[in-house]
C-alpha cells in the first residue's frame, strides 16, 4: 500500500499502473484475509477441541473420584474384616480341637450305630422267621400278639406259650395248648380239663377255683378242642 502511494505522489505511475496495482493489492488483501479467516476458524475448532476434551477430563475425574472413593470404603471394610478376622483366628485352634473331638465322637456313634443296625437286621430277621413259624396252623407256640392275661377273682389265667405234651385217657400224648393259673401268693401251675370234662391240675399246692373260675376253664378248653389245640384267633382272645 506504501508504494501505491509513493507511486501517486511521485507521479511516476499511468492510470493503468495504477489500476494494476490496485487490483494486486486487492487480491492480496483478500488473500491475507481467507488466511486469516482460516486461522480463526481453526483456531475455533481447536477451542471447541479443547473444551470438549477439558468436559471430558472433568467427567473422567469426577468418575475416578467416584471409584476412589469406592475402593476407599472398599479398603475401610477389608480392614474391618481383617480385624475380625484375626480375632476370629484367635479362637481357630480350640475349634480345631474341638471339631477333632466331634470327629472322633461321630466315628464312634458310626460305628456303634452299624453294631446296633447289624443287631437290628439280625433281630428282625429272626422275628420274621419266627413269626413264620407261629404263623403256621400247627405251630406249638403262640403267637408274638400273646401278652395279655384273664383275672378273674384271685387268680389270673394266661396262655403257656407252647403247646405241652399230655396223656389223654386213651394213653395217647398228644401237644394241647394249656393255661397257666397264678394265684395272689405267687403260685402258678398249668391248668388243664381231662377227657371227662374235669379240671386237673399238678398236684401241689392246690388252686380252690371258684364256679367263675371253673366255667372259664372249661369254656377255654372247650374252644380249644373245638380249634384242634392250636393257637387260633378264638383260643387267643379268651385271654385277651
Amino acid at each position: 500500500m506504501q508504494a501505491i502511494i509513493d507511486g501517486l505522489q511521485s507521479g511516476e505511475w499511468s492510470q493503468k499502473q495504477l489500476i494494476a496495482e490496485l487490483i494486486k493489492f486487492n487480491d492480496r488483501t483478500i488473500t491475507e484475509y481467507d488466511e486469516v479467516c482460516d486461522q480463526v476458524d481453526l483456531r475455533d475448532a481447536e477451542i471447541e477441541a479443547l473444551k470438549k476434551e477439558v468436559k471430558l477430563k472433568d467427567k473422567q475425574m469426577a468418575e475416578a473420584e467416584s471409584a476412589a472413593a469406592k475402593v476407599l470404603e472398599q479398603v475401610k471394610t477389608m480392614k474391618a474384616d481383617n480385624i475380625l478376622m484375626k480375632a476370629q483366628l484367635k479362637d481357630y485352634p480350640a475349634q480345631l480341637k474341638e471339631n477333632k473331638r466331634l470327629e472322633k465322637k461321630a466315628a464312634r456313634l458310626q460305628e456303634s450305630s452299624k453294631k446296633y443296625q447289624t443287631r437290628s437286621e439280625s433281630l428282625t430277621k429272626d422275628c420274621r422267621d419266627y413269626r413264620a413259624i407261629i404263623a403256621r396252623k400247627d405251630s406249638e407256640m403262640a403267637r408274638l400278639r400273646l401278652t395279655g392275661h384273664k383275672q378273674m377273682g384271685d387268680c389270673s389265667f394266661h396262655l403257656f406259650p407252647s403247646k405241652v405234651v399230655v396223656e389223654n385217657s386213651k394213653k395217647q400224648h398228644v401237644k394241647r395248648v394249656n393255661l397257666i393259673a397264678m394265684n395272689g401268693e405267687g403260685c402258678m401251675k398249668i391248668i388243664g380239663v381231662d377227657d371227662n370234662g374235669d379240671i386237673n391240675q399238678p398236684k401241689s399246692h392246690d388252686f380252690h377255683f371258684n364256679a367263675e373260675q371253673s366255667n372259664f376253664i372249661k369254656g377255654f378248653a372247650l374252644v380249644a378242642e373245638q380249634d384242634g389245640w392250636q393257637f387260633t384267633d378264638r383260643v387267643l382272645s379268651m385271654i385277651n
